[in-house]
């Protein structure tokens, strides 16, 4: 295999001089540099010299002679410390081949003449001498000696007496050559003038029954068609190389074929794309006229020739795959200024399905490399019209493949960081409502929801429900105000109804990637909305059936366990118990006993989880019978102001002025919630210790998770994600009655009382009172508020002093 280096020579004055970049190679006894400026053009083709210590290595990279006709010194200087390691190790194997050196122990033996008497002989010979020091001269020998030809002149002749015997002897002979997995060798196996011979032979298989006739497949069936004509012999033959060891790794020889030669021949594939592409860089004619076809002045009278275009392009873009990364930097750039891009938006919407798979195809290859260069070309068009284009096919696109493949050219596109800020507000803003559709258009209401399924095919629903789970992973954030304001996780959850495994499993997924972010603000949606009875329901309808549902459901509560979401896990604990432990009427209508079997030892999971951490969060057994206890609830004494439900009050030295000046406004009926926090119905807001989020009263729920009113309002997400003004919340016991009037206590005079008792309140003595609890009520160790599993409203969880309750 040829390596890239650079030539130098020393001149009088000690100072190396460039003479030129190429490729060295060691042909025939020789070493060889061809330039890499202009083809044909030799830098050195020098005889290897035997005189001891004659080539020295320095360094990695560096390979320094004396030559021994001129006395000038000369270096090689390697791109790689690979490179100069292989071509030092050839060196050495020639110069060792030549002086008869074939290692210690070893004694070499003549090589048996290439006859057909003498087949047995040179098989046997050949397999003995495969050690690595044994079989540098046998190489030598059989490239030197013309052993290829001779033995492909006895294969004709085997084949037209049909001699069995000798056709199995060839067959081991070639497959042996293989194997030895040298570069001279291979080179010599490879060539135009040996290479359908040596198919010829690998087709006397005798393991195989029947005759597999390659050299017919190779001749008449793959025929190659030169669309646009290639002006170098020399690469012409490269890519006919190319295809017949790929044809022979892949077909040929893959049962016998080790890892070592299969990845020998991985290289010289690579080697040789490097070439082509160098060579179509350099030339930039044949790169023109391409692109002329495609989208030129006078492209349609080429319209005919449009599907082998698209391909010999797919062909070029996948020369790319493992060659230097500058070179196909290089080639992908000179493709984005022909306009590459534009002109496979517009083979997206061509009526032939064979060039809308081409282009996307080539989109998939350009974006595997580097994805940057795309992303810069949308953010800087002024009209967006490839990517609203590109966002309307992904929804549109009729054939399934087709629409995977443009659903992965988003993902990748949207696979960026922080550094792609303007690319994600251009995605989010103007886009994602366009490719995300076939999920807004989930109806919420059961008798809707076949319908709104019918616009899409559920193969279309699938691909987007996972592209929606991918950036629900990657956006956080982002995502999650996306998501929210368009209720997708709802509509999402609907699919859960579905018959097909595989929708459902969709939608499934959707939650889990929701509540794998770890986000405040997505906890507290998924419990404001009661989106974990969906997946009840279906837990339900499952049964005792141990499917992939069943496990993918498991999952999700392994998720909480596993992330140590704490809020989660209580939420389910006291909405979701199992049917077998209800032995009464229920606390609450928020309240479902699951039914299935599986979910009792799961419970009791969740329940040890949560006591692991902190066991006075957990609520307590059930039954969930109603009983009237005494509970305990918290009385500060605040100046100005006599009872009222504002006085359950949280104080634990970290209040300030401002807002117990709020609170207290509030109960003098000044605030925003004053009227609506009093008496004993459900409390209009819900917090769990994040972002106050203020939400509607929840709606009876029905059996597919609670899902109530039109699509048209969004489930009320427009009220939901609004600000919250106050600075605190607070609620009332629900055995205090309303006061008959409102005390007249000012804003003003609110935050002078404040201010007065400010330090009174760090210190004041908790006053207990007593009073009916509700039956779930658990110990408070909690200074968040929290939605209450049993009544609805929200209260106050505390940590002041030993033995202090929830007022509930």
């Amino acid at each position: 295999m040829k390596r890239r280096a650079k030539l130098y020579h020393l001149n009088d004055e000690g100072t190396w001089i460039d003479k030129g970049t190429g490729w060295v190679d060691i042909d025939n006894f020789h070493l060889v540099m061809d330039s890499e400026d202009e083809e044909g053009k030799q830098l050195l083709h020098n005889p290897i010299s035997f005189a001891p210590d004659y080539y020295q290595r320095e360094g990695d990279t560096l390979i320094i002679w004396t030559d021994a006709d001129t006395q000038i010194d000369m270096a090689f200087s390697f791109l790689t410390a690979e490179g100069a390691s292989e071509i030092w190790r050839r060196l050495q194997n020639c110069r060792q081949c030549r002086l008869g050196s074939v290692g210690p122990g070893i004694v070499e033996q003549e090589m048996p003449p290439a006859t057909l008497d003498g087949l047995p002989a040179l098989l046997q010979h050949i397999q003995s001498h495969s050690a690595p020091l044994a079989k540098t001269p046998l190489i030598a020998k059989l490239v030197s000696d013309n052993y290829i030809p001779k033995l492909l002149q006895i294969f004709a002749m085997c084949e037209d007496v049909e001699n069995v015997e000798g056709l199995t002897l060839l067959f081991n002979i070639f497959k042996e050559f293989f194997m030895l997995n040298e570069m001279p060798l291979l080179e010599v196996l490879l060539n135009d003038a040996n290479i359908l011979g040596v198919i010829g032979a690998l087709e006397y298989d005798p393991t195989v029954a029947g005759r597999v006739e390659h050299r017919k497949f190779l001749t008449e069936t793959a025929t190659f068609r030169e669309i646009i004509p290639v002006n170098s012999p020399h690469i012409l033959s490269l890519i006919h190389q190319n295809y017949r060891i790929a044809y022979i790794k892949d077909t040929v020889l893959p049962r016998v074929l080790d890892e070592a030669t299969f990845g020998r021949l991985n290289a010289m594939l690579l080697y040789n794309n490097a070439t082509i592409l160098s060579f179509l860089l350099k030339d930039g004619v044949f790169l023109q006229e391409l692109f002329k076809r495609l989208h030129g002045p006078d492209h349609e009278q080429f319209e005919a020739q449009k599907p082998e275009l698209l391909k010999l392009l797919l062909e070029l873009c996948q020369l790319t795959k493992g060659v230097h990364p500058r070179l196909a930097e290089s080639f992908f750039q000179v493709l984005a200024n022909n306009n590459l891009y534009e002109t496979m938006g517009l083979c997206l919407i061509d009526v032939n399905t064979a060039i809308r798979m081409s282009s996307t195809e080539i989109l998939l290859t350009n974006l595997a490399y580097d994805a940057t260069i795309m992303r810069k070309m949308l953010i800087d068009q002024e009209d967006a019209a490839l990517f609203s284009l590109l966002a309307t096919r992904v929804v549109m696109e009729p054939d399934m493949g087709i629409q995977a493949q443009l659903v992965d050219i988003v993902r990748i596109l949207v696979d960026c960081d922080k550094a792609n800020e303007a690319f994600l507000n251009l995605f989010y803003g103007n886009f994602a409502g366009k490719i995300f559709l076939p999920i807004t258009s989930i109806s919420l209401k059961r008798e809707a929801l076949n319908a709104g399924l019918s616009r899409f095919p559920l193969a279309s629903i699938c691909c987007i429900l996972d592209l929606l789970c991918f950036c629900l992973t990657a956006h956080g954030i982002r995502v999650r105000d996306f998501v929210l304001k368009h209720d997708l996780v709802a509509r999402a959850l609907m699919l859960l109804e579905h018959s097909s495994k595989h929708v459902a499993l969709g939608g499934l997924r959707v939650l889990r990637s929701f509540i794998g972010q770890g986000d405040t603000m997505a906890a507290n949606h998924v419990m404001q909305r009661f989106h974990f009875r969906p997946l009840f329901a279906l837990m339900d309808r499952i049964g005792s059936r141990d499917n992939l549902l069943n496990s993918a459901l498991m999952d999700v509560f392994e998720l909480l366990m596993t992330a140590n979401m704490r809020v989660l896990i209580e939420h389910v604990l006291e909405n979701y118990p199992p049917a077998k432990l209800v032995t009464g009427p229920l606390a609450s209508s928020n309240v479902y006993p699951v039914q299935s079997p599986f979910w009792p030892e799961l419970y009791q999971r969740l329940r040890q989880k949560a006591e692991s951490a902190d066991s006075g969060t957990v609520p307590p057994n059930l039954p969930l019978t109603p009983t009237t206890p005494p509970a305990v609830a918290i009385r500060a004494p605040v100046v100005g102001v006599e009872g009222g439900p504002m006085m359950d009050i949280l104080h634990d030295g970290l209040g300030s002025a401002s807002d117990i000046a709020d609170l207290v406004a509030m109960s003098a009926g000044e605030g925003s919630f004053g009227p609506n926090m009093e008496g004993t119905g459900p409390a209009p807001m819900l917090n769990m210790g994040g972002d106050n989020v203020p939400h509607p009263e929840p709606n009876p729920l029905d059996d597919l998770g609670g899902y109530s009113g039109d699509d048209e309002d969004e489930m009320g997400l427009q009220e939901a994600n609004a600000p919250l003004s106050a600075a605190a919340t607070a609620t009332t016991t629900a055995t205090t009655p309303p006061p008959t009037t409102q005390p007249t206590t000012t804003t003003a005079a609110a935050a002078a009382a404040a201010a007065a008792v400010d330090d009174e309140l760090t210190n004041a003595p908790m006053e207990v009172t007593t009073g009916p609890a509700h039956p779930l009520s658990p110990p408070c160790h909690h200074r968040r508020p929290r939605h209450h599993g049993g009544c609805g409203q929200v209260w106050w969880w505390w940590r002041r002093g030993a033995g202090v309750q929830c007022a509930h």
